[in-house]
């Protein structure tokens, strides 16, 4: 939350420009995928907008926790409200992975390995969650 809140605020230039488009924020931390955000955000809610760029894929780790993470956003968009989210597609990371060689596969900017226990590269389709692997992105300046 620290360093959301230095983003949020800026340095004294920054805020000038900023000031004519400022916005509220109220930070809070805790498991949006655990916790009924309806009660927590009652006095903020209903909202126009939600977004959740490469974050909800995490809710997935059970089907309870990614029910949550959909209930949260539906129960604080407005009717017409729009929510827009980014996450890995799961058919497109199975695909790579079965024509990959072993657990690993990628390029120069990313990679992604599984665990031992994929080393038969199958899933059931009936028990999306809770598939783990992981993901490195490399970092450029």
């Amino acid at each position: 939350i620290k360093d959301c809140r230095t983003r949020y605020n800026g340095d004294a230039d920054h805020h000038q420009r900023r000031k004519k488009f400022s916005f509220p924020a109220r930070l809070l931390c805790g498991d949006c995928y655990e916790v009924r955000l309806d009660k927590v955000l009652a006095d903020d809610a209903p909202f126009d907008i939600c977004s959740c760029q490469f974050a909800l894929h995490y809710s997935w780790s059970t089907e309870a926790r990614a029910r949550r993470a959909l209930a949260n956003v539906s129960a604080l968009l407005r009717p017409g409200g729009i929510f827009i989210g980014t996450m890995p597609d799961a058919n497109v990371i199975i695909k790579k992975l079965r024509e990959a060689e072993g657990l690993t596969f990628g390029n120069s900017v990313y990679w992604i390995r599984f665990d031992e226990e994929y080393s038969d590269k199958k899933f059931k389709a009936s028990d999306p969650f809770g598939i783990k692997y992981t993901f490195h992105l490399e970092i450029f300046n």
